[in-house]
């Protein structure tokens, strides 16, 4: 059993660092593409350059020097034109194709966005929870220190109250609700079960609430997720692990709520594990309704 488990959270850590391996490689390509952009800008407004003023050139033919042209001089005039006209129809396809990678771009920034309030999250509660497990995290000090993370709770707890206050007025009281009962439980864990009512109350009303009444999809929940996300628009694969990862602590939140005795029930007496968790769901939260402000179609 043990040995099981240790080959498992090895696998967990290769999985992790496979991720960052990935990272580090898209941040390069990421730069590499900013130069390129950079140098096909310079060339498109040297380009644009020469074709305003082939422009203002021909523009500026008398018209009555046109008409009165012999067909050999009328030829020598337009021919230039056309040639610069056929090349120049290499501006269309260039322009197409950025607009789809400029579509992509965008695409690429939300889901970003959402995935460094998911990142900032998961980093504050683990430091959270590492501070109240010093056996586990030998060298919480020097590593915390190393990398400075700071703590964004509050600004992703303000985005939320923003978005609610904007888009459901109706369920904002409940999430204040839940915020006070977090407050509470930090200054007494007795207050443990309130906490998980509150806060399970939120969570259902919001998304799983929505998408069964608007969309009639309750189950399976990674479904009700995405209706709630995504609306009638086409879900966007990138997002895909944002919201299971919503899925995910849904069912974390449940294995807490869970009373018979064959059930490990998470968090039971550990007060920084409650705070890691709840840490986690705001900063999901967040990052889905960042996503779900651009992207949610009725």
């Amino acid at each position: 059993m043990a040995d099981e488990r240790i080959k498992n959270y090895s696998n967990l850590l290769d999985k992790l660092k496979e991720q960052n391996k990935k990272r580090e490689e898209t941040i390069q390509f990421k730069r590499e593409n900013i130069k390129k952009e950079t140098d096909i800008v310079d060339l498109l407004e040297d380009t644009s350059r020469d074709y305003k003023y082939i422009e203002e050139m021909y523009d500026s033919v008398p018209r009555e020097k046109i008409q009165s042209m012999s067909e050999r001089k009328y030829l020598e005039l337009e021919s230039p034109l056309k040639s610069a006209i056929v090349s120049g129809e290499t501006t269309k396809y260039l322009y197409e194709e950025s607009y789809q990678r400029n579509f992509q771009s965008k695409q690429h920034v939300d889901t970003t966005t959402s995935i460094n309030t998911m990142s900032s999250a998961c980093a504050t509660s683990l430091q959270v929870f590492s501070k109240s497990n010093p056996d586990w995290f030998p060298d919480y000090e020097k590593i915390t220190h190393e990398y400075e993370i700071k703590d964004e709770t509050n600004i992703h707890i303000k985005y939320i109250e923003n978005y609610l206050q904007n888009h459901f007025p109706n369920i904002k009281d409940e999430f204040k609700t839940f915020i006070s009962q977090f407050i509470m439980f930090r200054g007494n864990n007795s207050l443990y079960m309130n906490l998980i009512g509150a806060r399970s109350l939120f969570f259902l009303k919001l998304i799983f609430g929505f998408s069964k009444n608007n969309y009639e999809v309750e189950y399976p929940r990674l479904e009700a997720i995405i209706k709630f996300v995504f609306g009638n628009n086409t879900p966007l694969p990138s997002a895909e692990p944002l919201l299971r990862t919503c899925g995910n602590i849904y069912s974390e939140m449940s294995e807490q709520d869970r009373s018979s005795d064959e059930c490990i029930k998470l968090g039971a007496g550990n007060p920084a594990y409650i705070e890691n968790l709840f840490i986690r769901l705001i900063g999901n939260i967040a990052a889905i309704l960042k996503l779900r402000d651009s992207y949610f179609q009725e």
